[in-house]
């Protein structure tokens, strides 16, 4: 691993290079106050004269093999996507006049920190979210009616639009307190260990739910190819099903599979002892889950086929069925595999 202090603005330096969030990394969820807080430290950098502000750590590995220019981000992908937001929107109020400023400004933010023409992908924008963000970020360089306002990003986009219209400072103070932020920027190199790294800059749990640190175990070992196939095929079919309560749901599917019910704050342990101790293939291991997640929708929707089997869940479903969801998973298992009848799931719910 190679670090040095640098200005976060360097993340995003280069025509080809694009700032790409893999399908492991969770959703981006920086609150307004965070935004918020943000914005004030760069108000009091500009008003008060201060020389830098120490805006943490970003780990990234660059990858190779034809992909020249994107840089993975293993850690920090919040504070990028936040600067982005604020670049973009800063561009946005430039463009507009809402905001006063150098006449060049909004094209030199356009180029250098929101394109990335020349990238060797083809993807044209400077940050890549990840997929569940990727929609909501695109169309806010379109007309703000197409805008997905039920998106965080869009939140917080909006949010440093208004900030931005108020006058506080202008354009320029605005860029050049962002050009002052510094990062502590961590490359890995091809033998350092990514998840290991991943897992000591999150050893606390505050920031990741055990799903989050589950979903970086399952997917980070693997090419960026093969990553983007286990989510489009298994992890993202499990979150959706589960209504993205997902440690909720894999407590109910590991307390099915070992014979007793993890401690909630435990679970990235149990799984990864579940799947180690068992020898059991990544890809197998999500399929399974992505079927018992079809029981679970299942079985909380009373939309099993059987009309007699959904009479009684739409009744059952108003009681608390939290100590028995891991009995019923497998029995739901067990009638799409045929191996018991419709009159045998009725009489076990019963």
């Amino acid at each position: 691993m190679q670090g040095s202090l640098q200005p976060l603005v360097e993340m995003f330096a280069g025509g080809d290079r694009c700032l790409v969030v893999p399908v492991y990394q969770r959703n981006y969820d920086w609150k307004l106050e965070n935004c918020a807080r943000l914005f004030d430290d760069l108000v009091e950098m500009s008003t008060e004269g201060r020389e830098t502000h120490f805006f943490g750590a970003i780990v990234f590995k660059d990858e190779g093999g034809g992909m020249i220019g994107e840089s993975i981000i293993i850690d920090g992908q919040q504070r990028l996507t936040t600067v982005n937001l604020l670049f973009l929107a800063l561009f946005h109020g430039l463009r507009a006049g809402t905001v006063s400023g150098n006449p060049n400004l909004a094209n030199r933010i356009l180029e250098d920190y929101l394109s990335s023409k020349y990238a060797a992908s083809g993807y044209k924008l400077k940050l890549k979210p990840v997929k569940a963000d990727a929609s909501a970020y695109s169309k806010l360089f379109d007309d703000e009616e197409h805008f997905d306002e039920g998106s965080n990003v869009t939140a917080n986009y909006t949010y440093f639009a208004s900030r931005i219209s108020r006058g506080e400072l202008t354009g320029d103070d605005i860029f050049d307190a962002i050009r002052r932020l510094q990062i502590m920027k961590l490359r890995l190199e091809r033998d350092d260990d990514a998840q290991l790294i991943f897992e000591s800059l999150n050893s606390t749990g505050l920031d990741l739910s055990e799903a989050d640190m589950i979903r970086n175990f399952v997917l980070m070992g693997h090419s960026r190819q093969r990553q983007e196939r286990l989510y489009d095929k298994f992890w993202n079919h499990i979150e959706i099903n589960c209504d993205y309560d997902t440690s909720r749901f894999i407590r109910h599917y590991l307390t099915s599979k070992l014979g007793r019910i993890p401690n909630m704050k435990r679970l990235y342990e149990d799984f990864k002892t579940y799947i180690k101790q068992g020898q059991r293939e990544i890809q197998d291991a999500l399929a399974d889950m992505r079927d018992y997640s079809v029981h679970f929708q299942e079985l909380r929707e009373a939309r099993t086929g059987s009309a007699a089997v959904d009479r009684l869940l739409r009744r059952y479903n108003l009681i608390d069925r939290e100590v028995t969801m891991p009995l019923l998973l497998p029995a739901m298992a067990e009638w799409r595999a045929g191996t018991i009848t419709a009159a045998d799931l009725l009489a076990i719910i019963r």
